[in-house]
């Protein structure tokens, strides 16, 4: 009926290795030193600065990349969805992690990685990865419908203040077209099927990185294109 995991305290660290292939090899960490009585808790959320850092030095950048490998190998019941090697995936990766020039390339480095999961309960956020996938939403629900994103519901009396309407077709969000938009996040978003994928780019494509409004370009009834600016917040 599920599964659980449990931490126990080690005499010494647990590493598993690798093979990368041409004579080279990678050693993952499976435990956390430990001091103290044999009931000591190991936290599995790392508390470090070189992992509370958006942009991480490389060595962390690249046993970030190796935590995602390890951990959908070891404890993913549903690893068969992913129809590609396993490995091969993180043999690219590795040197996408390691050289990026910043955060929020490290943070799509991962995404992009870990997209490959194909399961909707993959999540990724924290540190830059805001600028990856943006969370602020704006107060209104969107359809994509005939590949048309459609505004379906207006949410925050502000949006409508500011000239949304239901029915309006978004053409563009902040200067980014949406067919440019959905191929641009479409990478990043580890989806179980289709349907969910879809359901997750609607759901995020009219949000950004902060409370900046949104600059939209809707058409209306009409046809004739407005540009609206609508607040994002999480309230």
């Amino acid at each position: 009926g599920g599964y659980r995991l449990e931490w126990k305290s080690v005499d010494a660290p647990v590493t598993y290795r690798v093979e990368m292939g041409e004579g080279a090899h990678a050693d993952v960490r499976l435990s956390t030193d430990t001091t103290g009585p044999a009931t000591a808790t190991v936290s599995p959320v790392p508390t470090t600065p070189g992992w509370q850092s958006p942009y991480p030095d490389a060595g962390h950048r690249v046993l970030g990349a190796m935590r995602v490998w390890s951990t959908i190998r070891l404890f993913d019941l549903y690893r068969r969805r992913i129809t590609e090697s396993w490995d091969d995936l993180l043999r690219a990766a590795l040197p996408a992690a390691e050289q990026a020039r910043d955060g929020a390339e490290y943070g799509k480095a991962i995404a992009s990685f870990a997209a490959h999961v194909h399961d909707s309960h993959v999540g990724l956020s924290g540190g830059a990865m805001r600028l990856v996938l943006p969370t602020m939403p704006v107060g209104a629900q969107a359809r994509l419908i005939e590949n048309q994103l459609v505004i379906t519901r207006i949410v925050d009396p502000a949006a409508a203040q500011a000239g949304l309407k239901v029915g309006d077709v978004v053409v563009s969000v902040d200067d980014e077209a949406i067919d440019a938009r959905i191929a641009r996040l479409t990478p990043l978003r580890s989806a179980s099927t289709p349907q969910a994928l879809r359901f997750r780019l609607q759901s995020s494509l009219l949000r950004g990185s902060d409370t900046t409004p949104a600059r939209l370009v809707v058409r209306g009834a009409t046809g004739a294109a407005r540009t609206v600016r609508v607040r994002r917040s999480m309230e």
